[in-house]
Formats: structure tokens, sequence, C-alpha cells
């Protein structure tokens, strides 16, 4: 979590000190204010250990000039390394985050094939191949990706990734995407049952996972069905 990145230099810095080059990820960072988010990159800034500072989109409920805001904040307190961007696709955003975290001044940014990803996904890399192709060299083509694409295609018609209205509620409303991850996987429950869950969950902190919390959540919605979602089901 954002509240922890002085656990993350500490370990950072035992790090660097074994030679490896580090880039530390900031999440969960919507929840922060200017003033926290300027505060923590300045001290990272000063501990001289990281070499690539990112901040992730962890509940995908970031929006593009935010994001802006956000890029810009990395950029002006963190002088001595490059900045990286991780987006989540839970509110369809992702690709635009992206541009918006480019404009910002980040200068790294995550993609995976067909958004390969838990749960919502993520942007899209033959989207960022796509956009910035004029950039890029010849062997990044996306004709040269179609064969990748093709085998990725297999993986997400099995494992089933990708943007649902589920997913964004959840972004919007600050739930944890793990509640939804299993709801949404758990054939035994209603489309009816699936939003009376997430309803539930939104009047609720539930922005930290735990399965033990949704099984209350569930036992107290007295669903009909009498199917509580577990982790090893």
């Amino acid at each position: 979590k954002f509240e922890d990145y002085k656990l993350g230099i500490a370990l950072a810095s035992v790090l660097c000190d074994m030679g490896y080059e580090i880039a530390l990820n900031l999440m969960q960072i919507y929840r922060s204010t200017d003033n926290d988010v300027a505060g923590a990159v300045s001290e990272v800034n000063k501990c001289k250990v990281v070499d690539v500072l990112y901040f992730a989109d962890s509940f995908g409920n970031l929006e593009p000039n935010r994001v802006v805001e956000l890029a810009n904040l990395f950029r002006s307190n963190f002088k001595d390394g490059e900045i990286g961007f991780h987006s989540h696709d839970n509110r369809g955003l992702a690709f635009a985050n992206c541009l918006a975290a480019q404009e910002g001044g980040v200068t790294i940014l995550d993609g995976t094939v067909l958004g390969m990803g838990r749960g919502a996904g993520n942007v899209r890399t033959e989207s960022l191949v796509s956009r910035f192709s004029s950039k890029a060299s010849k062997g990044c083509s996306l004709r040269n990706w179609n064969p990748v694409i093709s085998a990725f295609q297999v993986l997400k018609d099995q494992y089933r990734w990708g943007y649902s209205a589920c997913y964004e509620f959840a972004a919007v409303n600050n739930i944890h995407p793990s509640y939804v991850q299993l709801i949404e996987t758990d054939s035994r429950y209603s489309a009816e049952e699936k939003v009376s869950i997430l309803a539930d969950l939104a009047k609720r902190d539930s922005s930290s996972f735990t399965p033990e919390f949704l099984e209350k959540v569930c036992v107290e919605e007295s669903l009909d069905s009498g199917v509580v979602p577990s982790m090893h089901s």
C-alpha cells in the first residue's frame, strides 16, 4: 500500500547494497493527497537507492486528469531516476491513463498482451505499440505481434480476464478487485446475487481483501442460494 513506502525504502536499501537495480511501486495511491504524494516521493528521492519509481492504479479507479497530476508530482519530486506507471482496466481507462501518464512525464509504461492480468486486466501492449509505432523500431510492428496475440487469445478464452460492469462498479466504490474476482468466477451465484453482494460491499470499507470478510457479508445478506464464495471452491 502507499502508506508502506517507508518499508519499501528500507527494503530497497538492502537490495541496493546487494547490487540490484531497484524499481519501487507505490500502490493504492488513489486515496493519498498531493501533500502525501509529494512527501513520500521526496523521501524516496533522498534515499538515492531507487532507479525507477512507479505508481499503480491499483483499483483501476483513476481518471486521466488525476494521472497527469500524479505524474507531475512524481516528476517534480523524483529527480534522479525514471518514473513508471502501472494501469488497471477496471473502468476501461487503462489506455487513456497511460497516455495521460506519458503527458505528465512518465517514461515507463507497463502493458500485457491482450491486457492479460487478474480480473479486469491491464492496458494492452498492442495498443501501446500501435500508439507509439512511429517511435518504435520496426521489430515492434503490430504485424510481428500477431502470432503472440493469437496465442494469448487462447489463454484469454480460458481465464476470461477483462472489463466487466462488476469491476467498474468496484472501482468506483473502492472495492478490492479480489472480491469481484471471487464473485465473478463463482457460477453458483446468479447475476442478482452478485449485484447484491457488491452493493453491500460498497457500503463498507472494502479496500482490503480477506475471504473471511466476504463470507461475513454473504451471511449477512442471507442469500437464497446459501452458498458462500471461497478461495478454495
